[in-house]
């Protein structure tokens, strides 16, 4: 083998071991930054309790609980409403003014 295509080999070598450490080292912060998301959603999640929050279409967003969430939804059913796509936006409305009281329970 010529001394030159040596050197050659030799460099696709160096360049393949430091191309493998560079990801191994992406790889590792990527499964970091999973693991750090994976425990502050959790723990945000955990430090809701039991609420959830219910947002108006393309508007403001009100905390509540997830039973009073339910309960509304359970009452848009009752009154008609339904999950289709196109009846979508019609029962978001619903409920965000149920579970900010506007709806009267009947």
């Amino acid at each position: 083998m010529s001394h030159a295509r040596s050197e050659h080999l030799a460099r696709d070598s160096v360049h393949t071991v430091e191309s493998e450490d560079t990801m191994r080292h992406v790889i590792y912060a990527m499964l970091a930054i999973a693991i750090v998301a994976t425990f502050a959603t959790s723990k945000f999640a955990f430090s809701q309790g039991r609420t959830t929050m219910v947002c108006r279409p393309g508007g403001n967003c009100i905390s509540t609980t997830a039973a009073n969430y339910n309960r509304c939804v359970d009452l848009a059913l009752r009154r008609g409403l339904d999950l289709t796509k196109g009846d979508r936006y019609n029962l978001d409305r619903f409920v965000y003014d149920c579970v900010a009281g506007r709806v009267s329970p009947q």
